[in-house]
């Protein structure tokens, strides 16, 4: 087997193994699990947005180094992902609330402490939703659910999708060269991809 025969075949058992995935989701129930979790997923947001973005707020917007600190750490988080702070008023009756119980007024912090509060909000939710908030919720069960259904649908696909892929770019007549075709077809648009990422990453124009 040439190197371009060989990567026809390839390419071919990969396509297949892809298409049967859709159908192989209804076999191994792939589709109602990741229904499930999508939906904890977003009570379990809501958790967490309440929790762990609450106490992100409440010590951010403490005058003192604790503050400075939690403002520093969601500055840097919005550094690193380059998402501007998007600004907005709360009431005058609940910043009246927060300045009672010795908090910073959110609507006159300076920009700096306004994208690092930001910033805190969101680290907050995102830590609290990524296991804490997961375990609370039952999130956590359904996304290891979700996990091993779809091992088991890339498997079942892999065995038949692929399996049937394969057979059929070996045969020695026109459905072997419509396969490898597509075979080929599809691995010459992942390396364009992989390419253009590739170049993007190294600043080329």
């Amino acid at each position: 087997m040439t190197e371009d025969e060989y990567r026809a075949y390839a390419g071919a058992a990969i396509l297949g193994t892809l298409l049967f995935l859709i159908p192989g989701a209804f076999v191994t129930g792939l589709g109602s699990a990741l229904g499930e979790a999508a939906g904890s997923a977003f009570f379990d947001f809501a958790v967490s947005a309440l929790l762990g973005g609450g106490a992100a707020i409440y010590f951010s917007l403490k005058d003192d180094e604790l503050g400075e600190k939690a403002r520093g750490y969601g500055t840097q988080l919005f550094d690193t992902v380059g998402l501007p702070a998007l600004r907005y008023d709360l009431p005058e009756a609940v910043t009246d609330k927060m300045e009672e119980i010795g908090l910073m007024n959110p609507n006159t912090l300076s920009e700096a402490d306004y994208n690092g509060y930001s910033g805190a909000a969101v680290a907050g939710t995102l830590a609290f939703f990524l296991l804490p908030g997961a375990l609370l919720t039952g999130e956590f069960d359904l996304l290891l659910n979700a996990g091993g259904s779809f091992v088991t649908d890339f498997l079942l696909s892999a065995i038949i999708g692929g399996g049937s892929a394969i057979y059929l770019s070996l045969r020695d007549d026109e459905i072997a060269d419509s396969v490898n075709d597509a075979g080929i077809k599809l691995l010459d648009a992942v390396d364009g991809v992989v390419d253009k990422i590739s170049g993007n990453l190294n600043g080329d124009e």
